[in-house]
């Protein structure tokens, strides 16, 4: 299991920040984010705790479930069903207020290992360092400055 961390600062309010970074529709505007769809409205707004947003970028698809969801402070997800296939922990996704904007901090744990690789080791070697390169390219984008 590998832990993905990717952090900005930005220059706006925490609730906009949050309000943008919960909607995964926003994630359609950074080039590599090519579909999203909401296939279940969460119990308290429609990206929120329980949720199930859909993903289709250049990196994959992904299902993924909102599992915490605390606005304008953090929320949480589990991406469960992805293509490439990969086991994925908890992502978890905070907000804090610092001086004039907000520090977003993005946690992420997955293992891209296969069950039924029968060399995982050298599997992991290559695929941990090219997922935290996208992770780190995608998370970078989403929290890119010029997105607010």
């Amino acid at each position: 299991m590998e832990t993905v961390v990717v952090e900005r600062t930005i220059s706006a309010s925490r609730a906009e920040v949050f309000d943008w970074i919960s909607n995964a529709h926003n994630y359609t505007r950074v080039p590599i984010v090519f579909h999203e769809h909401l296939a279940e409205k969460g119990a308290t707004a429609p990206y929120g705790l329980g949720a199930v947003r859909v993903l289709f970028a250049a990196f994959g698809w992904f299902r993924e479930r909102i599992t915490a969801y605390d606005p304008p402070h953090s929320f949480d997800y589990h991406v469960y069903l992805s293509i490439p296939p990969a086991r994925h922990e908890n992502g978890h996704v905070t907000l804090e207020e610092v001086g004039d904007g907000t520090h977003v901090r993005h946690l992420h744990h997955i293992d891209v290992t296969s069950r039924h690789d029968m060399n995982s080791n050298a599997t992991c070697r290559t695929c941990i360092p090219a997922h935290r390169r996208i992770a780190a390219i995608f998370w970078s984008a989403i929290l890119h400055p010029k997105t607010y």
